[in-house]
């Protein structure tokens, strides 16, 4: 045997794992169908929820993690592959731009918030101590959703984070912490970005760990080992 042939099995695995480490056009049509139906869920039970428990109630403790069920389960059936959340939150914003849904008023600013919440969780799913990721994934990705989102915004000269914070002092009087209402890019900002993160957080983790053991299920299928070669 040559040595041009005893070493391609070996180029061939290398060149196998190259490949998965990017997105195959099967994994782009799943990102993409897994980030409509979150979208979908989103704008049927949102004004529900709204109407129910008031806007604080259904933003930060509901449908936030409820997102992230969907956000995380999509990370653990992709295998992990760096990109594909920011790829999941560019189609999230894009579906969401000419909606009332994800920023009340439509535009392709909630595109630009989309990317920076993808590339953020992206860069948390790097961390592969995977009995940790889910509470690090709730603490920073839910702080980094209401930041990303608050300062785009601000940015914007969108009223809603005045009315927010003025809303959730009413429900949890955080005023000794954050002053309100919060107005213009200021530290201020970014503490009650974190108050909204650190509230948004359990139920989110608890949302991140049930998707882990959905996933540990779907593992097993022969559907899914079919989809893991694709």
């Amino acid at each position: 045997m040559t040595e041009k042939n005893r070493s391609s099995p070996l180029l061939k695995q290398e060149t196998h794992q190259n490949v998965k480490k990017s997105l195959s056009l099967v994994n782009i049509i799943f990102i993409a169908l897994m980030s409509a139906t979150n979208v979908g869920i989103d704008l049927l039970l949102s004004p529900s929820f709204i109407l129910l428990f008031s806007h604080i109630i259904a933003g930060v403790l509901i449908m936030l993690p409820l997102n992230f069920l969907f956000i995380s389960l999509t990370k653990y059936l992709i295998d992990d592959r760096f990109g594909s959340l920011t790829l999941y939150m560019i189609i999230f914003g894009t579906i969401a731009a000419p909606t009332t849904f994800f920023g009340s008023v439509p535009g392709i600013y909630k595109i630009v918030v989309g990317i920076i919440i993808g590339i953020v969780l992206d860069a948390v799913y790097l961390i592969k101590i995977r009995i940790i990721r889910p509470i690090l994934v709730g603490i920073l990705g839910s702080t980094i959703w209401w930041l990303s989102t608050f300062t785009i915004w601000t940015l914007f000269q969108f009223p809603y984070v005045m009315g927010f914070s003025n809303l959730f002092n009413a429900f949890w009087n955080i005023s000794s912490f954050v002053s309100i209402p919060v107005t213009g890019i200021s530290w201020n900002l970014v503490k009650f970005s974190l108050v909204c993160g650190i509230t948004s957080s359990l139920p989110t983790i608890i949302m991140c760990y049930i998707s882990w053991g959905l996933f540990l299920k779907l593992k097993k299928t022969a559907i899914y080992a079919r989809f893991s070669q694709m």
